[in-house]
């Protein structure tokens, strides 16, 4: 009897040390029960949101994101910095109702909404000191000086949160600049990396498949304007960005805004990121006008 009952203290004693030791190794090592089995995706819960910019101020403009609910790159793009280069906001208002398949897609159609209503280069004087004026000049590329203004600081908030793996911008030039002249109309100017320039030729290929003229075809250019939001981008946060430049003036509206989808849908396609062909993505209707 009595070496039964040693038999069985000796079993609970060894059950207790057993149960202690399981416990410290669990307390040892709290992240191993926590962990969760999978990592979020980046692109988080698919669908579209919309939020204003400078709410409630003469600067107030939506910015749309367009998420695929699975994990890739994130893509910003802008436009309508300059009220008198209306073809990339047409372009734009087209581009935030496209679908992703991967990844964000992230719009700023009408960044410079002043501006666009008065069909004025820079914002009207009433709206923002001279200094400020020109929107495409307020992103310093050194880190010291500050982004001027509070709508150039909302759009900078963007590049901020979404830490976008590329950004756009839609611009129009005047010209052509395969024919010589001195201006940017018809090219892709990209930040200088090879990344950015690799990219950069196949957009350019796929706009150029569908101009029959040489000196109305679009080339690359390198390193985007000091002050513009795509310099900017490049040189603080490492971003590969380019600046888009349609040819205003002698071709329609309709055609500008196209090149520009057709730019911008090539580079999602060579992310992954594209849903469909460009011209059978939603589309604002109105861009057909002519000027």
């Amino acid at each position: 009897m009595a070496r039964r009952r040693l038999s069985e203290w000796i079993a609970g004693a060894l059950l207790v040390l057993a149960l202690a030791s399981a416990s410290l190794l669990r307390a040892a090592a709290p992240e191993a029960a926590t962990a969760p089995a999978t990592p979020p995706t980046q692109a988080g819960a698919a669908g579209v949101t919309c939020r204003t910019l400078c709410e409630g101020t003469p600067f107030a403009t939506p910015c749309y994101v367009v998420s695929s609910g699975k994990e890739g790159p994130t893509v910003l793009v802008v436009a309508g910095f300059h009220g008198n280069e209306p073809a990339g906001a047409a372009a734009a208002e087209d581009i935030r109702r496209w679908k992703v398949a991967v990844g964000r897609l992230v719009v700023i159609p009408k960044a410079n909404k002043p501006a666009l209503d008065a069909g004025t280069r820079s914002m009207p004087k009433k709206v923002a000191p001279a200094m400020e004026g020109n929107l495409n000049r307020d992103f310093p590329s050194d880190p010291a000086q500050p982004i001027k203004g509070p709508l150039a600081q909302a759009i900078w908030a963007v590049v901020q949160e979404m830490k976008p793996d590329w950004v756009i911008d839609l611009h129009e030039g005047t010209g052509f600049s395969a024919a010589g002249t001195r201006t940017v109309g018809s090219s892709i100017i990209h930040s200088g990396t090879q990344k950015a320039r690799a990219m950069a030729e196949r957009m350019c290929q796929a706009v150029n498949e569908t101009i029959t003229e040489a000196d109305k075809k679009f080339v690359l250019k390198q390193l985007p304007v000091e002050g513009s939001l795509a310099r900017a981008a490049a040189d603080r946060r490492g971003i590969s960005s380019m600046i888009l430049e349609t040819s205003r003036g002698s071709q329609p509206l309709a055609l500008r805004a196209r090149q520009h989808r057709l730019m911008v849908q090539r580079l999602l396609t060579e992310l992954g990121m594209a849903a469909g062909d460009v011209d059978d993505m939603p589309r604002d209707r109105d861009t057909v006008k002519t000027d």
